[in-house]
């Protein structure tokens, strides 16, 4: 199941990462590259960066971020927002972008998407879309562009298949319905789609548990997730997503056939016989819990907290390193000097610790005991034997 791809979004306004709720009420959330690497060092299989009003003001995407990613980052990442020709996806993928996602430019001009398969592979070209329901259109979506603003009476579904006919080597559906509500995604659209391409699909809008994923796989038969306010505001981290949803999916079915029966009896002896797989099971779904509830253990905090004593800890080391050659030569200096001062002491009359004394006397002894055996073993001169 975990062979699926967990693909963190970025939607991107003015240089800066913002999340909404249906493309409204954004608040900023961080710089892009930082949580770019930080999303990459936590186990992303990929990442995707939408400059969200790019289109809108006709603009083209911000390059700069884009090839500051590519440096920063060793997953695969694509870019949409603000492409308008052939000569822009080309600047996209030179800047470092393994992908290109086109939105509106391919509802004005289809085109686009056989011209970028044919130039840089069918790969490179992902056709990322908004459905919004609607009941003007047969499977009841209708694609938007321009951030939702416009409404193009082009049906979802068709829209796909054309697509995927045309070149596109991924189709990203957004559902402007679930987008930013965290109450699981769009499966019967995704599951149309899925089921009508021959192309990989990522599921986009609504992912708020690790379970919505493993439903979005397993029932609507996506390729891959896109995850945002799930982990943007610290609900979750990727690695927990990953372990939450690989024992959900592993052991869920044990659990639904578990609950299926009907009759005491045989409904005991089958807990009987997979108890443990059943404690494991509630066990995540106990930990699943608490995270969404009031007395959920920030692991947000905890991470931040251990991600700043590790960058301390990296930075003094690194000081230490620095001055380990004049700490080694203090020490040095120090252990002259002490042995200087411990023979002065030692005899000096009114410089006399217990320490010291106590040394002073085992000195003593020691000699008295040299002197006396070289006494008792020196032999006599020949004057004392006569």
């Amino acid at each position: 199941m975990l062979t699926k791809r967990v693909i963190p979004c970025l939607d991107v306004r003015n240089g800066r990462v913002t999340k909404g709720v249906k493309f409204k009420n954004n608040v900023d959330l961080g710089d892009p590259v930082e949580m770019a690497v930080a999303y990459s060092e936590g186990g992303a299989d990929e990442l995707v960066f939408y400059d969200i009003t790019a289109s809108a003001e006709h603009r083209p995407i911000d390059l700069g971020m884009v090839e500051a990613v590519a440096r920063a980052v060793r997953i695969p990442f694509a870019v949409g927002g603000g492409i308008s020709s052939l000569a822009d996806m080309e600047r996209v993928i030179l800047a470092g972008a393994e992908k290109v996602s086109v939105n509106s430019l391919a509802v004005r001009n289809p085109q686009i998407v056989a011209d970028g398969a044919k130039a840089f592979g069918a790969q490179c070209i992902v056709l990322g879309m908004d459905p919004v329901r609607s009941a003007r259109c047969p499977s009841g979506y209708e694609i938007t562009t321009r951030g939702f603003r416009e409404f193009t009476g082009m049906d979802a579904v068709e829209w796909a298949k054309r697509a995927a006919d045309l070149g596109a080597g991924e189709i990203v559906v957004n559902s402007v319905d679930a987008d930013g509500t965290r109450d699981g995604f769009e499966l019967d659209l995704t599951r149309r789609i899925a089921e009508a391409v021959p192309v990989p699909v990522v599921a986009s809008g609504g992912a708020g548990r690790p379970e919505h994923l493993v439903t979005v796989f397993r029932e609507a038969k996506a390729d891959a997730a896109i995850v945002a306010g799930m982990i943007h505001f610290g609900d979750y981290t990727i690695a927990q997503i990953k372990d939450a949803a690989a024992v959900h999916a592993k052991l869920k079915p044990i659990h639904d056939t578990f609950m299926k029966k009907n009759f005491k009896l045989t409904k005991d002896a089958y807990a009987a016989q997979h108890k443990e797989e059943l404690d494991t099971f509630n066990k995540a779904v106990r930990t699943l819990m608490k995270l969404n509830g009031s007395t959920a253990v920030d692991f947000s905090a905890l991470d931040a907290e251990f991600s700043a004593l590790q960058s301390s800890s990296a930075e003094l080391r690194t000081q230490l390193e620095t001055l380990q050659p004049d700490i080694s030569a203090l020490k040095n200096i120090r252990k002259y000097i002490d042995m200087v001062l411990n023979k002065q002491q030692l005899s000096a009359p009114g410089g006399k610790t217990p320490e010291k004394e106590s040394v002073l006397k085992k000195l003593e002894q020691f000699q008295q005991k040299k002197s006396h055996h070289k006494t008792t073993s020196t032999p006599p001169n020949r004057e004392e034997s006569l």
